[in-house]
């Protein structure tokens, strides 16, 4: 999963997907590769594209802990009266940010859902 943010997300707004895709693909060869190796191009199967920003529902919106919040991510994640439960990622309590997150704490609230019965 790679994400594009930023000016990048402005240039790559509004352009074909297979070229937002080469453009990925090649920055990670200019971070990975060495003495002309292609580690990115050389090992890339396929890509897919999606526009969060263009998204109805999530319109461009991910979590981060900010300063001073301390504590909030396990008071998200704690189910209410054992028997609402919530995931995503704003409440993994390892990580978060990302759609590796937010499945893993999916998994985790099915697990507590699970043990409830």
């Amino acid at each position: 999963t790679g994400y594009i943010t930023g000016p990048g997300l402005a240039l790559a707004e509004g352009q074909l997907r297979a070229t937002v895709i080469r453009w990925f693909v090649e920055y990670l060869d200019l971070i990975f590769g060495w003495n002309g190796v292609q580690v990115a191009s050389d090992s890339f199967h396929r890509g897919m594209v999606h526009s969060w920003a263009m998204h109805p529902g999530a319109r461009g919106c991910y979590a981060y802990p900010g300063v001073g919040t301390t504590g909030c991510r396990e008071a998200l994640a704690r189910p209410v009266a054992d028997r609402v439960f919530f995931a995503g990622e704003a409440v993994n309590l390892k990580s978060c940010g990302n759609v590796s997150s937010a499945l893993e704490s999916g998994h985790h609230a099915a697990e507590a859902i699970a043990a409830s019965f």
